[in-house]
């Protein structure tokens, strides 16, 4: 689980905050905080964060001490998330990919993790099947999510994810 090098760009992050992204994970710390506490990642774990978006929830728990992959089918999010960590000199490797079809061996993980994220899946089920997968037995696995039938998850149906990129 080796991270690539590549060039940053803040141009990518602007973007990013424009979309509001960045605004999110604000104001929605209390959550994400929330979801990693109950993680409870160890230093020198292995924690996955699917759906990572702008990899909130990835940085914190990156200062547990643990090691942290976030993936995010957005390529636009995931190197907004790259910039980020490095901004604060956390090392998180991010991969794109979809987290219908998660692109790691069998029991990788210590922790799996989600934070608004896997909610919006087409396939739901399969989503619990990946993240159930990679999870190492006795493993642990926290998700934050939307009730089906708030005016959030509703706002983000119906006028949000229309405007999202599709998973590759």
């Amino acid at each position: 689980m080796k991270a690539k090098k590549e060039n940053y760009d803040k141009s990518n992050l602007d973007h990013c905050r424009f979309l509001g992204h960045d605004r999110f994970s604000e104001d929605f710390s209390d959550a994400l905080q929330h979801c990693v506490r109950r993680l409870n990642p160890k230093p020198d774990e292995w924690v996955l964060d699917v759906a990572t978006g702008t990899g909130g929830s990835a940085r914190l728990a990156a200062t547990k001490g643990c090691r942290v992959i976030g993936l995010d089918y957005s390529e636009v999010l995931i190197k907004a998330a790259r910039t980020l960590a490095l901004d604060r000199h956390l090392n998180i490797q991010f991969d794109v990919g979809d987290a219908q079809q998660l692109p790691y061996a069998d029991q990788s993980f210590d922790a799996v993790m989600s934070t608004f994220g896997v909610m919006f899946a087409a396939k739901p089920e399969l989503v619990a099947s990946e993240l159930a997968r990679v999870c190492k037995p006795g493993g642990r696995l926290a998700l934050a999510v939307w009730h089906s039938d708030c005016t959030l998850a509703r706002l983000s149906r119906e006028v949000v994810l229309p405007f999202s990129p599709k998973p590759c």
